[in-house]
């Protein structure tokens, strides 16, 4: 160790931090009941959060699917396209009109209900586990994704 070879103080107090601190990382990874522990305090932790705010959470949900409503509904068309340009004052009309048809038109844009896309969700977890670091096997969303607020802002809709 630095101690050996530098008979300094701070290098022996470097050498016991490092000594340390591998016996800390030993033991956090051959102790994976204390880390599975730890994961389950933090999950019912964030579900309690989230849950002190459903009432939020839900109204968000509600209002986005209204929004959805109101957009999808052909009648608002030039209203809603009078807005995108309000927004993006750059955009033409043929540009603003075009916007509104990929965005409510077909499988890339917004999509009805607001409904997650599983399928979709599988593909970023595969693109995930191919090309993230550090690379890991994603493979259920189910695992992933809580629908249960939206379960209830769909309840909770006239």
């Amino acid at each position: 160790m630095v101690a050996n070879v530098l008979r300094s103080d701070e290098a022996v107090q470097m050498s016991v931090f490092v000594v340390r601190a591998f016996i800390r990382m030993r033991n956090v990874l051959t102790d994976t009941s204390a880390l599975a522990a730890k994961l389950d305090k933090l999950e019912r932790e964030v579900t309690a959060r989230l849950d002190s705010h459903e009432g939020a959470i839900v109204g968000y949900i509600r209002g986005y699917l209204a929004a959805l409503d109101w957009l999808f509904d052909s009648r608002n068309r030039e209203e809603a396209v009078a807005i995108y340009r309000r927004n993006i004052p750059q955009a033409s009309e043929a540009g603003a009109s075009k916007a509104y048809e990929v965005l409510l038109g077909g499988s890339e844009g917004f999509q009805r209900k607001a409904k997650l896309d599983l399928a979709g969700a599988k593909t970023v977890l595969e693109l995930r586990g191919e090309y993230g670091r550090p690379a890991k096997k994603l493979a259920d969303p189910a695992r992933y994704i809580d629908e249960s607020y939206y379960d209830r802002a769909l309840k909770a809709r006239p």
